[in-house]
């Protein structure tokens, strides 16, 4: 039985498809990850100050790429003359991915807002 064009020309793409994919999996697996980048920003000018204290909307990103766990943040501050630390959790956050989170203190600090990484894990 004689195959058409058609045929032929439908077999060559799905063969061509097949290869493709199976060529990027293999060097997606085989190709190191690179190790998380973790970046806070805090918008302190979009701080406000409610009934439970003074809250400001905080960015989390993974610039990184592997996923975190269990991502603990701590942001300090000084509040009223005395350094007060609010701790943030991110349950996951996937390579190349970020999520907005609320940070707390008892009132306005009076300074800069540091972040810093209190550890996470790597699945």
């Amino acid at each position: 039985m004689r195959r058409n064009p058609l045929e032929w020309a439908i077999l060559i793409v799905s063969v061509a498809a097949i290869v493709g994919i199976v060529g990027y999996l293999l060097v997606d697996a085989v190709g190191g990850r690179d190790a998380p980048v973790i970046v806070a920003e805090i918008d302190v000018a979009a701080g406000t100050e409610g009934p439970t204290g003074w809250t400001a909307p905080a960015r989390i990103r993974n610039d990184g790429g592997s996923t975190v766990r269990q991502l603990v943040l701590e942001a300090t501050a000084t509040v009223d003359g005395a350094e007060e630390a609010s701790a943030l959790t991110v349950d996951l956050l996937a390579a190349k991915s970020e999520v907005e989170l609320v940070v707390g203190f008892s009132a306005a600090p009076s300074g800069p807002v540091e972040v810093r990484v209190v550890g996470y894990e790597v699945p």
